[in-house]
C-alpha cells in the first residue's frame, strides 16, 4: 500500500549549479481548479521561460480566485477574523465561480458582502459598519446592496443545482440550502445582553427570521432589521427596560430612521410574524404598539 502526502514539499538540491537550490511545492488547494499546483519552466529570462508564462497567464482559470483570495486575506487581517470565516469565504467565491457568477466581483464592495456573509453563516454577530473597518472607503448601502444580490443569485443557484439532482423535477425548500441567513441570529444576542433584555431574544430572533422568509425586508440592512424586530418584541413583552430607538441605533450602529422604517415595515405583519403561543402584553394589545 503506498501513501501519498499532499502536505508542503521542501527539497534542497546541493547538487544544483543555479543560484536558488530550494525548491518549494505548495500545499494543495481545493478552492481553486488546479488545485494550487502547476507547472513551470525554470529557465529564468530566456525566450522559452518568457512564452511558458505568457501561455500560462493567458489561460490561468484560477486567476480571479486567487485575486479575491488575497484581498479576502488582507479583509480578515484587518478585522482580525479567524480562519474559519476565511475558508467560508473561499468557499463562497468558489460557489460563486462554479455557477458563472464571480467575474467582475473580486473587488472590496463584493469580496466585503462575502465577507459579511460568512459571518453570518458562521455565527459571527458583525454589522456591515464593523466589516467595513477593513476598507472605510467602501459605503455600507454598497455593501448590502451585493449581500442582497448574492444572497439571490446564490439561493437561485442553489434551486437549480438542486433541481437538476433530483432530475428536474419539483424541489420542496428543505432541499435548498440559503447562501445566508436574513435573521438577526448573529445579532441579537449581542444587542439584547447590551441593553439588558436578554429575555427578548428568541422571540425577536423568530421575528426577524420569518420576516426574511416572508420577503417583507427587502435590501434593508439586516442589523436595522434585527433592531427593528428586537424594538417590536421588547413592546410587545412590555418590558421594564424598553430599548429606545437612539439605544438601538448605538449598539446596532444603524441610524434611528433605519431602525424605525425596519420596525413600521414589521409593525403590521406582528400577528404572523410572532412565535406560536406568544403572549402580547402590551396594553391594548399590537393595535397598542408605537406607530
Amino acid at each position: 500500500m503506498s501513501c501519498i502526502d499532499d502536505s508542503q514539499e521542501w527539497r534542497t538540491f546541493s547538487d544544483s549549479s543555479g543560484p536558488d537550490r530550494n525548491r518549494v511545492g505548495g500545499t494543495t488547494n481545493n478552492m481553486l481548479h488546479s488545485g494550487g499546483l502547476g507547472t513551470s519552466v525554470g529557465f529564468g529570462n530566456s525566450r522559452l521561460a518568457r512564452t511558458h508564462m505568457m501561455a500560462v497567464n493567458s489561460d490561468n482559470v484560477d486567476r480571479t480566485l486567487n485575486k479575491g483570495h488575497k484581498i479576502l486575506r488582507d479583509i480578515m487581517d484587518a478585522l482580525a477574523l479567524p480562519d474559519n470565516i476565511y475558508t467560508r469565504c473561499c468557499q463562497i467565491l468558489k460557489q460563486m465561480d462554479d455557477n458563472g457568477l464571480l467575474k467582475g466581483k473580486t473587488n472590496y464592495p463584493w469580496l466585503l458582502a462575502v465577507t459579511y456573509m460568512a459571518c453570518r453563516q458562521e455565527g459571527a454577530g458583525r454589522s456591515i459598519k464593523e466589516i467595513l473597518a477593513a476598507q472605510p472607503t467602501v459605503k455600507d448601502k454598497e455593501v448590502a446592496k451585493n449581500f442582497w444580490r448574492l444572497e439571490k443569485m446564490l439561493q437561485k443557484a442553489s434551486v437549480q443545482e438542486a433541481r437538476s439532482a433530483s432530475g428536474g423535477g419539483p424541489v420542496s425548500g428543505a432541499k435548498v440550502g440559503a447562501a445566508g441567513a436574513v435573521a438577526g441570529d448573529s445579532f441579537m444576542p449581542r444587542y439584547c445582553n447590551r441593553l439588558g433584555i436578554p429575555e427578548c431574544e428568541r422571540a425577536a430572533d423568530h421575528v426577524a427570521m420569518q420576516a426574511g422568509r416572508y420577503g417583507l425586508i427587502g435590501s434593508r440592512n439586516p442589523s436595522a432589521v434585527a433592531a427593528g424586530a428586537l424594538f417590536a418584541v421588547a413592546y410587545a413583552m412590555n418590558v421594564p427596560k424598553k430599548p429606545t430607538l437612539d439605544a438601538l441605533s448605538a449598539v446596532s450602529q444603524c441610524s434611528v430612521n433605519m431602525i424605525r422604517q425596519s420596525y413600521l415595515t414589521l409593525r403590521p405583519h406582528l400577528n404572523r410574524l410572532l412565535p406560536t403561543g406568544f403572549v402580547v402584553k402590551v396594553p391594548g394589545g399590537l393595535a397598542g404598539m408605537p406607530a
